[in-house]
Formats: structure tokens, sequence, C-alpha cells
């Protein structure tokens, strides 16, 4: 008798990310660790088996029924990739067994690629540490488990949960949609990449230098690196753009706000305008951004994002449409106007917990970027250091050289000349 293969309902915000796929953009992150030994394929390729073990609900293809698209659990093995083209090269799903996420090897690099519709950075970096986990054991560099997921650990009940579903709360279409929109804003120009390529670049400094500088300043490290990218896109240019605001986008991990155990989607955004005719310094751009985010993250202001991102199940309207027009719909909503929304993305993810151990070197974070936002920054922690990825689709590399300028002249970091992957 067949198997029956186990389905997994898609939380409520991740619903529309398979909608809005086209043949050049899909929604992507990457994570990277960097090991001190060359990776044996064989063994991380078991460890990834094995971690499918504890995390099943990431052991899945996309299927689409007349309503929404789900998932459905993969029968087919999973695959190892070389490196490939270009960092967040798009995701050939029937390449990939229909898996909705890549694994790369690189010599001492492994690169996780993830569709967003799967889970988002912080539930991929617990499935990460545990195949890094598994591997070392297998390797015969066994670890603790403080920290991190065992392979051999029983999954927890709210791990797989809908947490958008468990907090939704109805408010007026109105009020969502004035909290998810906005004007348009300035972002970063060049000469686009050919092929729909991305390039990558990081900045390294000391962690601990990070968090005094921020202290210093009276902000978070978050607020601090920001008001640093904001002044690094006006100063990139030889005349400074007035013609939209600077619109800076957050990401807020939601589980901070309300309880959640989830290791898929349970991310919102922070929307910090800085006004076309601010008198750009460093110390007035962290005052700003710092108002901005004390506004964003009020808990009921949140409530409405995280709500509002529920409308395609929520909506009496939208939720009776079938995928067919819905999926058109989101991309005719995409599609509106040239001009983009946002200048940036700025990404931090925070300390990422591993035990101790010589075995890995880094970490590191790619937040993905298209045609209206070229230039985007994820940033993470890991021991004494902290990372901070540039991915950009256009040349030349004058805002993140500039970044680091500004950043070493407030403390010692290092400037990646050669690219990631």
């Amino acid at each position: 008798m067949k198997k029956k293969l186990a389905r997994y309902r898609m939380d409520n915000s991740a619903t529309v990310y398979p909608m809005v796929v086209t043949k050049t953009a899909q929604s992507l992150f990457g994570l990277y660790a960097k090991m001190q030994q060359e990776i044996d394929r064989e063994l991380l390729l078991a460890a990834i088996n094995l971690s499918f073990e504890r995390y099943p609900y990431y052991k899945v293809r996309i299927r689409y029924g007349f309503f929404r698209p789900f998932f459905e659990e993969n029968p087919h093995p999973y695959v190892l990739w070389k490196k490939r083209n270009f960092p967040l090269e798009l995701i050939s799903f029937p390449h990939n067994n229909g898996y909705p996420f890549v694994t790369e090897v690189d010599g001492k690099y492994v690169y996780m690629i993830f569709f967003h519709a799967l889970c988002d950075a912080t539930g991929a970096m617990e499935f990460l540490k545990t195949v890094l986990h598994t591997y070392l054991k297998l390797i015969g560099k066994p670890v603790e488990s403080i920290g991190v997921h065992p392979f051999d650990e029983k999954a927890g009940e709210g791990e797989s949960e809908d947490a958008f579903e468990k907090y939704y709360k109805k408010y007026p279409l109105i009020s969502g949609a004035k909290n998810m929109a906005g004007g348009y804003a300035f972002g970063p120009t060049g000469e686009y990449l050919p092929e729909n390529r991305f390039e990558s670049r990081r900045v390294s400094c000391k962690t601990e230098d990070l968090l005094r500088v921020s202290r210093a300043h009276g902000c978070s490290v978050t607020v601090f690196l920001t008001a640093l990218l904001a002044m690094s896109v006006f100063l990139s240019h030889e005349i400074p753009p007035r013609r939209n605001n600077y619109v800076f986008f957050i990401p807020v991990n939601y589980r901070k706000f309300f309880p959640s155990e989830t290791l898929r989607n349970f991310t919102g955004f922070a929307r910090c305008v800085i006004p076309k005719e601010t008198e750009f310094s460093v110390e007035t751009l962290i005052s700003i951004i710092g108002e901005e985010m004390k506004k964003q993250l009020d808990k009921e202001e949140l409530h409405k994002k995280l709500s509002f991102s529920s409308l395609m199940s929520k909506n009496p309207l939208m939720a009776i449409l079938p995928y067919w027009l819905k999926k058109r719909i989101s991309l005719w909503g995409r599609g509106i106007g040239k001009m983009p929304r946002q200048t940036m993305i700025l990404s931090n993810i925070g300390r990422v917990a591993f035990p101790e151990t010589d075995e890995i070197d880094r970490f590191g974070f790619i937040v993905n970027c298209n045609a209206r936002t070229p230039e985007n920054v994820g940033v993470l922690s890991y021991k004494d250091n902290t990372e901070i990825t540039f991915l950009r689709k256009i040349v030349p590399d004058k805002l993140e050289r500039k970044f680091f300028e500004l950043l070493s002249g407030y403390l010692p970091c290092s400037f990646i000349q050669e690219y990631l992957h």
C-alpha cells in the first residue's frame, strides 16, 4: 500500500511568497557557515537527512490546492549542490527534487538558501545549527547540545504552528493597509549586473567594539548600523538626492513580542522614515531612526501588521478566490508603480548561540534584493565577531565602501575584498 504523505498547512504570511514568484525573482535569503576544515560532502548530506527527523516540516515540497498552496512531505532524496554561479541564485525546484531550500558546499563553506515560504531566518538558523551539530558528531568532533536542537530530540508541538493564525486579531482593512504601505522612497542607484546576478561582500568587526560605540550613542546596534547605512546612501552620490524620503525596513522577530516556539515564519518589519529634507549627520540619523523604532515596536502597531499579513486567509473575499486568481492579484499589486517603497533592508538576527567549538570559524546572513531595492544588508554575531553582509545587484560597490569608511572611523573593522561565494 502506498504511503500517505504528510501535509503541512502554510502559515498565513507564507502563502503570498509562491504567488509572487517570477522567472527573475523569488523571495530568498541565505545563511552560511565557514568551517575550519574542508567539508565532507557525504557526511554533511547524512547530517541533513538525520536533521530531517527532527524537522519533518522542512522535508517538504510545495503543492498547490484550489484555494492556497501547502507543503507535502517530500519522498525524494535531498541533494547537495556545488557552488553555483552567484549568491542567492534562483532555486530550480524541479532540479532540487522539489525542496524549497538549496544547500551548496564550497570547500570550507556551506551555504543554505531558503525560499521564504518555508521559514524565516530564525527558524532556518535553528535548522542549520542542528545540521552542523550533527555533522560535527559524524566527523568525530562532537560538541555539547547547549543552544542547539539535537537531531534525536523530539520536536516541540509549537515549532510548526502558524503563529500568525494564533495571534490574528481582526482590524479594519484600511488600518492594516496604512501600516504596511507608504509613499515612494529613494533607493541606491547604479548599473544592474547582467543575467539577474548578485554580488556579495562583508564587513567584519568585534562585537564588543560595536556594542561599546552603540551604547555611547545611546542606541542599539541595529539603530547605529542603520544610521551609518543611511549616511552611506546619502554620501555615495555626488549630488545627494532629495526627491523622496529615505525609508529603511528593519525586520522584527515577532517571537520577542508574541510568545511562540514556531520555526516557520513569524517576522514583520519596522518601517523607519527619514524625511528627505533632513540635515544628514550620524547623530541626527540615530535620533530619527531611534524614535521611529520606538513607534514601530509598539505592540498594538505590531499586532496590526501581524494580522494584516493574514489577509489572504482571513479576508472572506480573498479566502474564497481560487489560487490562480490570487496569484494574478498579487503579481498585479507588486507591479503597480516603478518606484521603490523602501531604500534598503537591514536585518539583524542577533547572536548565534552554538556550543563552544573551534570547528566553526563564522556564520553569515544574506538578505535578498531585487530591481527596486537593489542592495540590502544582513547582520549577525557569532563568538566575538559581527558579520555585516551586503548583497547587491548593481555596480559599482560605492555604498558598501562608504559604509566601511564610516564604520572604521568608529572602531577597528575589516572589509573583505574577495567576493563571498
